[in-house]
C-alpha cells in the first residue's frame, strides 16, 4: 500500500498500481497532518474528505461486495459535498475573469476612440496646412 500520497499524485500510474497488486493509494494532505497533530483521526464520515474516501476506497476493495452497496451510496453523496468548494471557486474566478474582460474590452474601447480622434485632428491639420499651402499666391505670377 502506498501511504501518504498528496491529492494531485493520487491517479497517477493507478493502472500499474493494479496490474502490480498494489492496494490504492492513501491521501495525505495538510487537513490529515492537522488532525494528526491535534492527535485526532482525520476521518471524517460526517462531511467526508479525500482521506476518507481514499480510506473508504481501501475498504472497498478489501471487504469487497459485502460493503460495496453502503459504501458507493455514502460516496456518491460525500464525492459532491467535497467538490463543492472547489466548484464555488470556480464560479468565483470565472466571475472575475468576466469582470476583467469586461475591463479590458471598456479600456480597447476607449483607445479606439481615442485614436480615431486622433486620426480625425491630424487628418483636420493635413488639410488646413494643404489649404494655407496651395491658396497663398505663388512669387513672380500675377493674377
Amino acid at each position: 500500500m502506498l501511504n501518504k500520497v498528496l491529492p494531485e499524485f493520487e491517479n497517477i500510474g493507478s493502472t500499474f498500481l493494479e496490474v502490480s497488486k498494489y492496494l490504492p493509494p492513501q491521501i495525505w494532505n495538510a487537513d490529515v497532518i492537522r488532525s494528526y497533530s491535534k492527535k485526532q483521526i482525520p476521518i471524517d464520515f460526517k462531511k467526508g474528505n479525500v482521506y476518507t474516501l481514499s480510506i473508504i476506497r481501501l475498504m472497498k476493495l478489501l471487504l469487497g461486495k459485502s460493503i460495496d452497496s453502503d459504501l458507493s451510496s455514502w460516496i456518491e453523496g460525500k464525492d459532491a459535498m467535497i467538490k463543492k468548494p472547489i466548484y464555488d471557486e470556480y464560479i468565483k474566478v470565472k466571475e472575475s475573469l468576466i469582470k476583467y474582460q469586461s475591463v479590458i474590452n471598456h479600456d480597447l474601447q476607449q483607445k479606439r476612440v481615442k485614436r480615431i480622434s486622433f486620426l480625425s485632428l491630424l487628418a483636420i491639420l493635413l488639410c488646413a496646412i494643404a489649404v494655407f499651402y496651395f491658396d497663398r499666391p505663388v512669387m513672380g505670377v500675377e493674377d
